[in-house]
């Protein structure tokens, strides 16, 4: 594995677009499971007062399913399908390996820190040498670009190369 230079570092686009791409797949599937599943929802809601509960709980229900979802993706793949579709990795910033589930929680809590002050955390990856935001340092991760994280081209090596990396 290579060691990461600061060019190597997701910026703020890349992070910005892989955040868009992850809300659309969040807005198409909810929308979809609203969809099949809202008619029974909205029968049952017999007042307001039962609308506000089915509400609240739709909302804490999105809400778990994102912190599982988002924290496995990380732990998992090393980052969540916006990310890997243009080639970022969120990994530790010491070992530049997988976060722990630990890191990952922090790191997804840490995201209310970044927005709370108009959103500094996030825009803070620009001015950053290793481009994190607020929840990167608070979890100790880093986005890295995908060459940057698995080093050189694997295809070209030897059977032998791949062998003995392997022991």
């Amino acid at each position: 594995m290579t060691q990461i230079d600061v060019e190597e570092y997701a910026g703020f686009g890349r992070r910005l677009i892989s955040f868009i791409i992850d809300l659309l797949i969040c807005l198409i599937f909810f929308v979809t499971v609203y969809s099949l599943f809202n008619s029974g929802f909205n029968e049952q809601a017999s007042n307001k007062s039962d609308e506000i509960q089915i509400l609240f709980f739709q909302n804490w229900f999105e809400e778990l399913i994102c912190i599982f979802v988002v924290v496995f993706m990380w732990v998992k793949f090393l980052g969540t399908p916006g990310k890997l579709l243009l080639g970022c990795h969120v990994v530790d910033a010491e070992t530049k390996q997988h976060l722990t589930i630990s890191q990952a929680l922090v790191r997804y809590v840490g995201y209310f820190a970044s927005l709370l002050p108009l959103g500094l955390g996030f825009f803070w990856v620009i001015w950053d040498k290793r481009k994190q935001g607020f929840h990167d340092k608070l979890a100790k991760s880093v986005v890295i670009v995908e060459s940057a994280h698995w080093g050189e081209d694997e295809s070209q090596k030897t059977l032998e190369e791949l062998v003995e990396e392997s022991k």
